[in-house]
């Protein structure tokens, strides 16, 4: 998980603990500030250790100082004996390969003789990110709260977009961006059997190289679905928690019963539990509220009934020695934007194509869902929950060759059935379901509280 604030203000460890109030439940390993005396600029990093050998941020070169969060899966083709995956931001950088960097993770690259700072999100700015620059102070930190505790206000600070890099003169403060990949909309595939193979890959890239344990939140729908059985499939260390409210008992049950005993726990969420995790978010989460307004209104992490579940969930795999959370996130706004063959599920207005894509993809490509609007806010309610708790979330149903794979697939074959690629892959391996979008409920965590 981990964050970080980097800034050229002049802090002292008073200013720069109050800034790191919330950033800083994100890495409970280790906390380290470096100064660097020769540009002025504070560099705060929080470490979860998850990777590799426990390693020190940031990362202090000849003329280059860096930083991230999250994690870079591909890290050993660059460097194949990496101690950990941060090593190789540098040498991307230098060899015009950031763009190469597969992973989920927000990093900020000081290059000091180019005089500019480089900030880079993954495909879908799945890990925070923010940016404050007024005049010629600046600072950047996985959390808005720190920028706001430093004194810059909402008027010269903005969340990093998806698939977005970012390049900020320190001589006057100008900044430009650029995409980092370009996705190829060629509906050409005939069938479902890369994206199948795919789905394993974007699960096992995110298991090896940690010996940490990894858990689902299992109910009854596609999402958790494919992710548990492709984590069987490859023998992961990993248990799953459920929440019984609006699942389907009897697929849960099936499910259940394909699981061992011990990788199977199921819950019934007490009102006082409840009352317990709803006040939790609210004093221990980075508040987040979104920029969009969909149905009249904006989305707020403290005001979710699936953050108390994501809450309660996280504290029980804590309590358990379990630090990451594979999370479905993603596959929503990618693989049905929350409809069916054009048509909304109820409840779940907030959509362009609904589940319709034409012959012509480039005409709707990218739709709301897909780089902003539930595809932001989702993401940051797994950060700003788990974070809490010091959890890394993992996302492999937006892996980004796996949806350029999805991009790819014949139209008509994608409108066959709902969320096409994942509904294949359970009944490819028998795993129970319901199929179709009429039992997609969300997660409604008070729905059946005792």
């Amino acid at each position: 998980m981990c964050s970080f604030i980097v800034t050229n203000l002049t802090v002292n460890k008073e200013d720069i603990a109050k800034a790191n109030k919330f950033s800083k439940n994100r890495g409970p390993d280790e906390t380290n500030v470096f100064y660097d005396e020769e540009s002025n600029v504070t560099w705060l990093h929080n470490l979860l250790h998850i990777t590799g050998e426990k390693t020190i941020q940031p990362f202090v070169g000849k003329d280059t100082v860096c930083t991230f969060n999250g994690q870079i899966y591909n890290y050993k083709t660059f460097i194949s004996d990496a101690k950990s995956d941060g090593y190789v931001i540098e040498p991307a950088y230098k060899n015009n390969e950031l763009n190469a960097l597969d992973g989920e993770f927000a990093i900020v690259i000081h290059d000091k003789i180019k005089e500019k700072i480089i900030v880079l999100s993954d495909t879908f700015a799945t890990k925070p990110c923010w940016i404050s620059i007024r005049e010629d102070k600046f600072a950047i930190s996985s959390y808005l709260s720190s920028n706001i505790s430093l004194g810059f206000d909402s008027n010269c600070t903005f969340k990093t977009k998806p698939n977005t890099i970012y390049e900020i003169s320190t001589k006057d403060f100008s900044m430009t961006e650029n995409k980092v990949y370009e996705f190829n909309l060629t509906q050409n595939k005939r069938n479902f059997d890369r994206w199948c193979e795919l789905f394993d890959i974007s699960i096992e890239k995110r298991i090896e190289n940690t010996a940490e344990k990894f858990f689902v939140g299992l109910s009854s729908g596609y999402d958790s679905g494919c992710i548990v059985n492709a984590l069987t499939k490859k023998n992961a260390k990993f248990t799953t928690y459920s929440v019984f409210a609006a699942e389907d008992e009897s697929v849960m049950k099936q499910r259940h019963n394909l699981l061992n005993e011990d990788l199977r726990n199921l819950y019934h969420m007490s009102k006082e539990e409840y009352s317990f995790h709803k006040s939790y978010i609210e004093n221990n989460s980075e508040y987040y509220e979104s920029d969009f307004v969909i149905n009249k209104r904006k989305y707020i992490v403290q005001n979710d009934k699936g953050s108390v579940g994501t809450s309660f969930i996280c504290s029980k795999a804590k309590s358990d020695g379990f630090k990451i959370y594979m999370s479905g996130h993603g596959s929503d706004e990618i693989y049905s934007d929350y409809g069916f063959l054009g048509y909304p599920i109820p409840g779940f207005e907030h959509c362009d194509i609904a589940g319709y894509y034409p012959t012509d993809l480039s005409r709707v490509f990218p739709w709301k869902n897909f780089s902003g609007y539930r595809m932001i806010d989702f993401a940051y309610k797994d950060e700003s929950v788990g974070g809490s708790y010091g959890i890394e979330v993992r996302y492999p149903l937006i892996d980004r060759a796996l949806v350029q794979e999805f991009l790819r697939i014949d139209n008509k074959i994608k409108n066959m059935t709902y969320k096409s690629p994942l509904h294949h892959y359970l009944k490819n391996h028998d795993y129970p379901f319901n199929e179709g979008p009429m039992y997609k409920v969300g997660f409604r965590a008070n729905a059946n509280l005792r």
